[in-house]
């Protein structure tokens, strides 16, 4: 897999090639996970203290960040593009309130 990164804040750009893939066709397994890659990017937030994580969370919420996923075959060919606002994930708001039951 060949990966790259587009910071045209506050649009991110993932452009992914599989390298070893020729066809044109997706399975559908594959597309949802595509899809929910930016919104799982989320929780990693919870590792965070409290106040970081408000903050991290107040700017994906007030730039409108939005996480956009290219996908290319070997010859270049797009088998898909998702776009998500990171403020309209389902788990933003239970990220939002987490918390650590470490602490």
């Amino acid at each position: 897999m060949d990966f790259s990164i587009l910071d045209q804040y506050p649009q991110i750009r993932f452009y992914m090639r599989h390298m070893a893939y020729e066809g044109d066709q997706l399975d559908e397994r594959v597309k949802l996970d595509m899809q929910a890659m930016s919104c799982e990017s989320i929780n990693s937030f919870k590792v965070m203290e409290p106040k970081a994580r408000t903050a991290m969370l107040n700017v994906l919420e007030e730039d409108q960040i939005v996480f956009h996923v290219y996908l290319k075959n070997k010859l270049g060919e797009e088998l898909m593009h998702h776009e998500q606002k990171l403020s309209q994930c389902p788990n933003f708001i239970a990220v939002r309130h987490y918390e650590r039951s470490d602490t």
